[in-house]
C-alpha cells in the first residue's frame, strides 16, 4: 500500500462517485468551499493498493488557531 498526500481532483471525485458510502462533506467541492468561506486548508488524501488502484480517500481540513496552533477536522 502507498499513501498519497494530494490526490488529483478528477481521481478523487471519481472515487467518491463510485463509492456507495461517500458523503458530500468529503467531496472536493466541499474542501474548496471551506477554503474560500471558512478559511480552512483542504488536504485530499488517498491510499493506493499494490496495483496502484485508489482504495480510500479522506478530506482533512486544516484550521489555523491563535498563538500559532492548528487543528485538522
Amino acid at each position: 500500500m502507498k499513501f498519497i498526500e494530494q490526490v488529483e481532483k478528477d481521481e478523487y471525485e471519481e472515487f467518491l462517485k463510485s463509492n456507495i458510502k461517500s458523503h458530500f462533506l468529503q467531496s472536493y467541492t466541499w474542501g474548496e468551499f471551506c477554503k474560500d468561506v471558512k478559511n480552512m486548508e483542504p488536504h485530499y488524501l488517498g491510499v493506493l493498493n499494490n496495483k496502484n488502484d485508489l482504495i480510500a480517500t479522506a478530506l482533512l481540513l486544516k484550521k489555523k488557531l491563535p498563538l500559532g496552533y492548528t487543528y485538522f477536522y
